[in-house]
């Protein structure tokens, strides 16, 4: 099973269970008109729906750049085996490591943020849909920067291995299994 599938089991499973906060807590029985009552619900839960969406999203990105960065990480080792420096290349690979944690550790808080409208009463239900979705809006942007830092060091990192001459010409050759006899009395 893909590590990813499990993650994304778990966080479903959470967006699930806050479905009755949003059904039943926002106080929509104050709301004369209909219209606003189901519009403000349906903004409520959509709030909750785009950041489910873009959580996935900056899972699936962080995961294609930790792909990227074990090419590259394997790239050096096939270089190192063969006596080449690339003391610049492991510095930046471990600084494209730690970017990868801090995005993947943001990720992880961001899946467990909600955005509840908290409405006053039915005059300024613009403004606290609005104050929930610029709350939202700029989480987001702060997760994004760190997905995007991650990206930059990875890419930061290949750069520094497309430095070193001739690097796709080392080869690491497989360990040779060694047979063990036994006797037999």
């Amino acid at each position: 099973m893909d590590p990813t599938d499990d993650y994304r089991q778990i966080n479903l499973a959470n967006w699930n269970s806050r479905v009755p906060i949003h059904e039943h807590g926002y106080d929509l029985e104050r709301f004369r008109d209909e219209r606003k009552r189901q519009i403000v619900l349906r903004l409520a839960n959509g709030l909750e729906e785009v950041n489910r969406r873009m959580i996935e999203r900056f899972t699936e990105n962080i995961d294609h750049i930790e792909d990227v960065l074990e090419r590259v990480s394997s790239r050096a080792d096939k270089a190192a085996a063969h006596g080449v420096d690339i003391a610049a290349v492991r510095s930046a690979i471990v600084s494209a490591e730690s970017a990868i944690a801090a995005a993947r550790a943001a990720i992880t808080v961001q899946a467990g943020k909600t955005y509840p409208v908290n409405l006053t009463d039915e005059s300024t239900a613009r403004a606290d849909v609005a104050a929930a979705k610029q709350a939202l809006e700029s989480d987001l942007k702060a997760v994004r920067a760190l997905v995007q830092t991650a990206r930059d060091a990875v890419h930061a990192a290949a750069v520094a291995l497309a430095g070193i001459p001739r690097v796709d010409d080392y080869e690491v050759e497989p360990p040779t299994p060694t047979s063990t006899t036994t006797s037999t009395p």
